[in-house]
């Protein structure tokens, strides 16, 4: 297990950028849980391998 902080500002930009980017698609708002734990696992994948 790695013990690093994650730098939550950056998971918070990506989803932020992956709302904005579902909006324009479907005009339509999106529900936070729809996106929010799919990109904390990512980033917490990636960090973990050392793919930040």
């Amino acid at each position: 297990m790695n013990n690093e902080k994650m730098d939550t500002s950056a998971v918070y930009t990506l989803f932020e950028e992956l709302k904005e980017s579902f909006k324009q698609r479907n005009e339509k708002p999106v529900e936070p849980a729809q996106v929010d734990m799919k990109t904390v696992n990512t980033m917490t994948e990636q960090t973990m391998r050392g793919n930040p």
